[in-house]
């Protein structure tokens, strides 16, 4: 007769098959159904948080964040999207006409828009009790770009990680095949033992865009090591180095996370080629509570109010716009250079994505905006008596440097 013990065992192996088989499913449909626009992209994600397809975009930037935040705002024919790509490397500017390309691209809706990223190794996403998951991959012998992110929501949590080449048992990843980078005062690189880690506190159900957020701490690890977590609940931690592939060949690897987590090999970054570049796209304005087709439907808008709730987000952060009669969400992926209690109660003008809500009469509505960075937001007015803010007024704006660069700031255009 079955043991408890071994019924269980075999009800969890049933289920790890199981949920393989859906994964290799949602690959092999993303490889046959390739996104071409971005109203496409959109519709894609309605009615999932996650999905794999090939990608093949064109459009053109309307607004971005520093590289380092890596969000761009961009347009084509069918709409508009906000893109969290990752650190793109280098300023891009507003007109510039970008191409996205790539193969079993992973997708993820995000709240602010859509992240895209190469295909992770092992997807060992969500809230679950420690599950373990695998992945194969081909590797060339040297170092190669390594990324795990890993959360815990709460009570009990778990990482490890194991490999091995082609057939042969897997074992944990040892120390002395983790490296990470440091640039000397001559611009050489040289790597050194262990890991990056950056610590992160939050509540999440799914592992978060980190990009977006601020660590509680960094320092380097020897290891995928938990214990660096600042505490045991709704934590998160990105690590980041090389793994030192001792000869190039097939190689499994498994991942058991308690709760989500993400494993990347190779580069993480898609690439973005310039193809051009023309007027930088005028958003249209916006107006508080108006129609939108639909929860898929996007504007680049351009939009006014006073500032009555200003709460800081990670790199980022969310305020309260308000007119006469309505409010509206905005959120700002960027906030470099933005002091949230100078800008409260400020009046602004604010260019960025917007997004429809669900009124309790089931009509869609303009509620909610997404600008890229501070560079999207010029000042109107503030409050008798308030200090200077850290920001552009418009004929600052119409007169900074980068703009004259790239053409007309959308936010400035049509302003009194």
């Amino acid at each position: 007769m079955t043991s408890p013990k071994n019924r269980t065992s075999c009800r969890r192996v049933i289920l790890q098959a199981v949920l393989s088989l859906l994964l290799a499913a949602s690959i092999l449909s993303g490889h046959a159904q390739a996104i071409t626009n971005l109203r496409q992209l959109t519709e894609a994600l309605q009615s999932e948080r996650q999905i794999y397809r090939d990608l093949r975009l064109e459009a053109t930037v309307c607004a971005a964040s520093r590289p380092q935040v890596g969000v761009l705002i961009v347009r084509d024919d069918s709409g508009v999207e906000l893109l969290e790509v990752g650190d793109f490397g280098r300023e891009i500017r507003p007109g510039e006409k970008i191409r996205l390309q790539g193969w079993y691209v992973f997708l993820r809706k995000r709240d602010m828009g859509i992240e895209l990223s190469p295909q992770p190794v092992i997807n060992d996403d969500g809230i679950h009790t420690a599950l373990t998951w695998g992945g194969r991959t081909a590797l060339d012998a040297g170092k190669i770009p390594l990324q795990l992110d890993w959360f815990n929501g709460l009570r009990d949590f778990d990482l490890e990680v194991y490999w091995a080449e082609s057939n042969a048992p897997p074992l944990r990843v040892d120390a002395t095949n983790l490296w990470h980078a440091v640039a000397d005062a001559s611009g050489r690189t040289n790597f050194l033992p262990g890991l990056r880690a950056e610590d992160y506190e939050g509540y999440w159900e799914r592992v978060p865009d980190f990009d977006l957020l601020r660590p509680v701490k960094s320092g380097i690890v020897t290891n995928f090591d938990l214990g660096f977590r600042s505490r045991d609940e709704m934590v998160g931690i990105r690590f980041t180095g090389f793994l030192d592939v001792p000869a190039a060949g097939q190689y499994v690897f498994r991942l058991r996370s308690d709760d989500g987590s993400l494993l990347f090999l190779g580069s993480r970054q898609l690439q973005i080629v310039t193809t051009g570049f023309t007027d930088a796209p005028a958003p249209v304005q916006g107006l508080y509570g108006e129609a939108m087709g639909s929860l898929a439907d996007r504007r680049w808008v351009t939009i006014e109010g006073r500032v009555t709730f200003v709460s800081k987000q990670g790199e980022g952060l969310e305020m309260d716009l308000r007119s006469d009669r309505d409010v509206i969400s905005v959120g700002v992926a960027d906030a470099a250079g933005l002091d949230p209690e100078r800008l409260l109660n400020a009046r602004v003008k604010i260019c960025g994505v917007a997004l429809g809500v669900l009124t309790t009469d089931q009509r869609v509505v303009l509620g909610r905006v997404f600008a890229a960075s501070a560079k999207d937001i010029a000042f109107i007015s503030q409050p008798a008596g308030a200090a200077s803010l850290p920001i552009t007024t418009i004929g600052g704006v119409q007169a900074c440097p980068s703009v004259k660069r790239a053409g007309p700031c959308p936010c400035a255009s049509g302003a009194s």
